[in-house]
């Protein structure tokens, strides 16, 4: 598993296509309260997906939630690819939230939303990654590192052109003695071997019982950092999670940080991830013809270029694009009669309050239930627009 930071925000699209999956992991009742639930979500690239080259899938236990968008998956693709062809799966954190209801013709639907905790693409590989190695604590609150300014010649190394990246590192345990000849605990920040400050002794004393446990397993205790610079100075902080925080959970599993990835390359050499079914009620675009050398229909080398991505196309896939089984249409927008059914049964009813009260609360009725009816093939309009911004680009 390949950790990202959760730092911003991105959404998920074509959840509407998904909603077996999302009641499945959440649970939802019928007009019932909505369920929300934070979750560990994986990001999986799909080369061989027939709606188009570069997809990438949002998924929870092995189930498609929905998909990035298809500007977002352009954006992502070459550093999630690089990452999953180096043997990682790739981990972040979203916000799933879904409710039940029943439509107006009497289905029931799940309308859901999925949002990503995901930084920007040249933030997601630590600027350290293979040179760092040890337990990664979860992502806490922000706290300075003081003394860092005394480590300026290292930490100038890895200021990135941003100005702003993600670091790996390492806290240890050390001892600090005052003039009066006592001695207290501390905590020290190290990257790649080398000290470039410590925390204060108040905040050193929330890491020093996850140090000493994991001391005594043999292992490093690492922690996300951040560090922000220029060629005149440097300022570090740290995100990790303190020791009444963790989970039982997480000191079992002691989760490792430690990642050999393959170099950067404009072609990666991907499996076959696709799960959907195809349709074939609408024609889409034909896919590029193989290149020669592409590899067979197992994996798929893809390349980055300044127009977007562009994929093998591999034996067998016909140029389709993929909908649930059962869906034979698009959804279409509400309608102009229904728009107008709507504010004349509004007026009407409000004119008759005080004439005729039981016919205007007739009209009143339906103007009501025009409206939620207006409002639900909305968003179920716009839940299949937001998919096709993928499919379509």
């Amino acid at each position: 598993m390949f950790p990202v930071f959760p730092d911003g925000y991105v959404e998920v699209v074509g959840e509407y296509y998904h909603q077996a999956a999302i009641e499945t992991l959440l649970r939802p009742t019928l007009n019932g309260e909505g369920v929300s639930a934070e979750l560990t979500l994986a990001l999986v690239p799909e080369p061989d997906n027939p709606n188009g080259e570069g997809a990438i899938s949002v998924r929870s236990e092995g189930l498609v939630l929905g998909y990035l968008s298809r500007a977002d998956a352009r954006r992502y693709w070459p550093v999630v690819a690089r990452i999953v062809a180096s043997g990682y799966q790739v981990s972040v954190l979203g916000r799933v939230y879904a409710y039940k209801r029943r439509s107006y013709d009497g289905k029931v639907e799940i309308s859901a939303d999925v949002t990503l905790r995901l930084p920007e693409p040249e933030a997601i590989v630590p600027l350290n990654v293979e040179l760092a190695s040890g337990v990664l604590l979860p992502k806490g609150n922000s706290l300075q590192v003081l003394g860092e300014e005394d480590h300026f010649d290292h930490l100038f190394n890895y200021v990135p052109p941003t100005g702003e990246g993600f670091l790996l590192l390492e806290l240890r345990r050390g001892t600090k003695q005052y003039k009066n000849g006592s001695t207290k605990d501390m905590v020290f920040v190290y990257l790649d071997g080398e000290e470039v400050g410590q925390l204060s002794g108040q905040s050193g004393g929330h890491y020093l019982p996850t140090i000493r446990h994991l001391e005594d397993f043999g292992k490093k205790t690492m922690v996300w950092g951040k560090i922000k610079g220029s060629a005149l100075s440097a300022s570090l902080t740290i995100h990790g999670a303190k020791s009444h925080e963790l989970s039982d959970e997480w000191l079992d599993a002691q989760p490792t940080a430690s990642f050999d990835l393959v170099p950067e390359s404009s072609t990666y050499d991907l499996p076959d991830a696709y799960k959907g079914a195809k349709r074939t009620n609408r024609p889409c675009q034909a896919r590029p013809a193989p290149r020669a050398g592409a590899g067979d229909g197992g994996s798929h080398a893809f390349t980055s270029s300044a127009g977007g991505l562009q994929g093998d196309a591999s034996a067998g896939h016909a140029p389709t694009t993929s909908i649930p089984a059962g869906t034979t249409s698009a959804p279409k927008p509400p309608g102009r009669f229904s728009k107008i059914l709507m504010w004349f049964a509004l007026v009407i009813g409000v004119l008759g309050l005080f004439a005729e009260p039981v016919g205007a609360t007739f009209w009143l009725l339906v103007s009501l239930i025009t409206r939620l009816y207006r409002r639900r093939k909305a968003a179920k309009f716009e839940a299949h627009r937001r998919h096709d911004a993928f499919s379509e680009g």
